[in-house]
């Protein structure tokens, strides 16, 4: 969404710098309506370059959002299939033996977990943390 934000931006510009008689024709007309007076007027038409530079830097800042962005997204897309190629290497490297596969029965026991799924979150996020810890 980002370049089609920027893209309005700069057309709102671009219709300002082409004709910016139209709009104060329109300001001048309706000045009763909005409650506006010459002074006010005379005022937005001197503001209007502040306007212009102000609209341009909110496109310049979409732009680089929308550049900061997809770099991210593409630094952990490629992060997250590094993870899924080392874990599984590790998963297909690992044989379980007879003596861990007791431990994770007894571990299964004293846990409330499925063995079926992986948590999502350690203990400590879920609270499940001893006494002794600091947090």
């Amino acid at each position: 969404t980002s370049p089609v934000i920027a893209l309005f931006y700069l057309f709102f510009i671009v219709i300002l710098l082409a004709s910016p008689e139209t709009v104060f024709g329109y300001l001048e007309e309706n000045k009763d309506v909005m409650y506006l007076n010459d002074a006010e007027i005379l005022l937005l038409k001197q503001l209007l370059p502040v306007f212009y530079i102000g609209m341009a830097s909110l496109a310049a800042i979409e732009i680089i959002r929308f550049i900061v962005l997809r770099d991210i997204r593409a630094t952990l897309l490629r992060f997250d299939a590094a993870n899924k190629r080392i874990h599984n290497s590790l998963a297909s490297s690992k044989k379980p033996s007879h003596r861990s596969s007791s431990k994770r029965s007894s571990k299964r026991s004293n846990s409330s977990r499925s063995g079926l799924t992986e948590p999502l979150m350690g203990d400590e996020e879920e609270g499940n943390v001893s006494d002794d810890d600091d947090y």
